[in-house]
């Protein structure tokens, strides 16, 4: 419980095996629980290696006499593959049907947070398109607002491109790209460049602040315990998805799994590898004390 509260930032034995992916069934019996508990203590093994303190416990642990495995056969798990995702910019075609969506008491902000977050990994997927559908309506947002909502998103983006005076490939790639998805056309990208060129936008503050909770689901290209162990080394922290974690970063981040699923449903984003990654290198750029 003591290294997994260090190198988790979560000492609940169902917390842990979520952030690991470790299969926890029948939990609270008693074979479940100490089965759950011998694979978490195997990956606590991996993780902690690397820590001063590791070899004094370890050398305590010897002490003690482990009973011999059972030697039971892996439970095989099978991965669910969500549908294809969405053509970009589709998911805008039910609200540009219609002249005007009934009001409600959300005022824009709300819609305009929303598409912040959608637009973290710059695509907007099937899952969170219809998320911002519902906040449109119940904003009263009319499709040719919400068209202006997203031009002026995108200058933003915009002068955050043109701060350090020079546009690169990767840059207007990334302009381009969200444009797509929001509908808009290579002339708004223009247009945003131009009304931009010679602005100066204000220091964008990071997705990931020291503390913050990352949980990752499904299958990653870089193990999932390399990942758990640079964020808690770099200060942050993982376990389950509660109303105050940060970002989940999915496999595929229109997953229909019961992480991303629980995520959508606290308002927590759901994000692609990759854009955690470019994210996480933004935090460690940052002046963030290290934790060990």
């Amino acid at each position: 419980m003591k290294w997994s509260g260090r190198l988790l930032g979560t000492a609940k034995l169902a917390h842990c095996c979520e952030a690991l992916g470790i299969p926890l069934d029948d939990a609270h019996t008693a074979l479940a629980d100490a089965e759950a508990t011998a694979q978490l203590l195997s990956k606590l093994m991996e993780l902690g290696s690397s820590h001063a303190d590791w070899t004094a416990e370890l050398t305590a642990a010897r002490s003690f006499a482990w009973p011999a495995s059972r030697k039971r056969r892996a439970t095989r798990l099978a991965i669910r593959q969500s549908n294809a995702s969405a053509q970009p910019g589709s998911w805008m075609a039910e609200v540009l049907n219609d002249a005007w969506i009934p009001g409600g008491a959300t005022s824009e902000a709300s819609y305009l947070l929303a598409l912040n977050d959608a637009l973290l990994d710059l695509h907007i997927s099937k899952s969170e398109g219809r998320a911002l559908l519902e906040v449109a309506q119940d904003s009263g947002i009319s499709g040719s607002r919400m068209l202006e909502l997203h031009r002026e998103h995108l200058r933003q983006l915009a002068a955050e491109a043109w701060s350090d005076g020079v546009l690169t490939d990767e840059e207007l790639s990334d302009l381009c790209r969200v444009a797509v998805n929001l509908n808009l056309t290579e002339a708004d990208v223009a247009s945003a460049l131009d009304g931009t060129r010679e602005a100066r936008a204000e220091p964008r503050e990071t997705l990931l602040q020291p503390g913050d909770r990352v949980v990752f689901t499904g299958t990653l290209r870089r193990p999932r315990e390399d990942w758990i162990s640079e964020i808690t080394t770099a200060g942050l922290t993982t376990g389950a998805i509660t109303k105050s974690t940060r970002v989940v970063v999915a496999a595929d981040p229109d997953s229909l799994s019961g992480k991303a699923e629980k995520a959508r449903a606290y308002g927590v984003p759901v994000i692609d590898e990759q854009a955690f990654g470019r994210h996480f290198g933004e935090y460690l750029s940052m002046d963030h004390p290290m934790a060990l």
